[in-house]
């Protein structure tokens, strides 16, 4: 789909940054896109420590965009001391990406920013050290999942014209333009994750006994993967050393961290800063381990038409139809149709 978000991007460079987080079979320089790509040396390594960060998966897996933005509303501006409050998890994080391994799927990690300048160059520089180190393997619904969220976290915060994080997937696809992606974070309130309690064996019945106490059967909870976070929220999970251990030494098996470390943690810590809703459509009508995939032939005007405005939910207290801001899965041979439909429908290419 990278000519779909190539569109997307097109106008806008200076008001995001990319961070792709990629699989140890993905290789970078026979893929690299071109200068003026969206995409262009925006690498970091797969690389796993004590205290993790985030991953992107290679086609058959999946990507993670986080999205940053230089503003908060709706909760004040972190000042740089703020910004610092945990210099030593942030200096061990980036250590660790020059020092240990993970592999898994690919990640890309979006940045929207009020300081172009900073963001690119500090950004770059960065991949540059870094792109040539061992990676070992990230699995679904493994910890590992986690470890490399909370790694493509840290490397985006590392500069501070970050403000908003969003986690996509190579399946994704933007439903809106720029703009109005851009305005629609910017301007929010609340940050966008589920997390809720989900009677049954798929839900309460992934909890671990040995969790308890610092996360107890009532605190357990659900979501998905894809959210979109501030950098208060970002700073949180990244420096996190009470619940993440307690994740890792416990959720194993049938336990799937990336479904429930995060809604967990902002459950306890942030219960009222979460929208509690993703910006991320999916289609789990069919039941099973994994949502609906959409082909070429799936992908028409009413339904990309449905997807924007076909239902509804609260922004900033007001009802409105703009929910979604990305969907997802679709396949590589849909594109084609996306190209042809975003003039038309999402206004944009």
């Amino acid at each position: 789909m990278a000519p779909l978000w190539e569109r997307f991007f097109e106008g806008h460079r200076g008001l995001y940054s990319v961070y792709v987080h990629t699989d140890p079979a993905f290789n970078a320089s026979a893929a690299a896109p071109d200068i003026g790509s969206a995409f262009h040396r925006r690498h970091i390594p797969s690389k796993i420590s004590t205290i993790s960060l985030i991953p992107r998966t290679p086609p058959l897996c999946h990507i993670t965009c986080t999205t940053s933005l230089d503003r908060f509303v709706g909760r004040p501006r972190l000042s740089p001391s703020q910004q610092q409050q945990h210099p030593k998890a942030l200096s061990q994080l980036a250590h660790a990406a020059a020092s240990r391994h993970s592999r898994g799927p690919d990640f890309v990690a979006i940045n929207l920013s009020d300081n172009p300048t900073v963001a690119q160059t500090e950004s770059l520089g960065r991949t540059d050290i870094l792109t040539n180190l061992f990676r070992l393997e990230v699995k679904w619904g493994h910890i590992s999942m986690v470890e490399a969220e909370r790694r493509l976290l840290a490397h985006a915060l590392l500069d501070h014209s970050n403000s908003r994080f969003i986690l996509l997937s190579e399946s994704h696809v933007p439903l809106f333009d720029f703009p109005t992606v851009y305005s629609y974070l910017t301007n929010s309130t609340k940050v966008y994750m589920e997390s809720y309690d989900e009677p049954g064996g798929t839900g309460r019945g992934r909890y671990k006994r040995g969790m308890a106490p610092t996360i107890t059967p009532w605190q357990w909870r659900k979501g998905s993967q894809w959210f979109e976070m501030d950098r208060a929220l970002a700073i949180d999970i990244v420096a996190d050393n009470v619940y993440f251990p307690v994740f890792k030494k416990f959720c194993k098996r049938n336990c799937y961290t990336d479904e429930h470390y995060i809604p967990t943690f902002l459950h306890i810590r942030h219960p009222e800063v979460a929208a509690r809703r993703t910006v991320t459509w999916v289609d789990w009508s069919h039941g099973g381990p994994h949502p609906s995939r959409f082909t070429r032939m799936e992908v028409t005007v009413d339904f990309l038409r449905w997807l924007r405005g076909g239902t509804t939910c609260e922004y900033n207290g007001r009802t409105t139809t703009v929910c979604f801001l990305f969907a997802r899965k679709f396949l590589p041979n849909s594109l084609t149709r996306f190209l042809r439909f975003a003039p038309k429908v999402m206004g944009f290419g």
